[in-house]
């Protein structure tokens, strides 16, 4: 059987409709592979159809990722100050660094 991380309320929904299915709870080891997964689904389907609701989805992805992958927060600490330093992407700054094999490390 192939199993497949659903949204919390599924179960009802499915009742509703007449869908009927086995349910189980994840393992947390489980739980972040399914959530990795599910990740590159949602962003497939994002480049697929360029639906701005694919993008909520993986949102909702995302919102639950983050703190299963960074329990203690140091990630997220790590990431305060990145952007604090670099800023975000709402500027709309391209870059070509010229000449381009000159940037050796990753912008960290």
């Amino acid at each position: 059987m192939s199993w497949k991380l659903v949204r919390d309320n599924i179960k009802n929904w499915a009742s509703t409709h007449g869908v009927s299915g086995t349910y189980r709870q994840a393992s947390l080891e489980e739980y972040k592979q399914a959530l990795q997964r599910k990740l590159a689904e949602e962003l497939a389907e994002y480049y697929e159809r360029l639906d701005a609701g694919e993008l909520y989805d993986l949102q909702d992805v995302l919102a639950t990722l983050i703190p299963v992958a960074d329990p203690d927060k140091k990630a997220w600490q790590r990431h305060v100050a990145k952007t604090d330093r670099l800023g975000m992407f709402g500027d709309r700054i391209m870059w070509n660094p010229v000449p381009a094999d000159y940037v050796k490390d990753e912008i960290t």
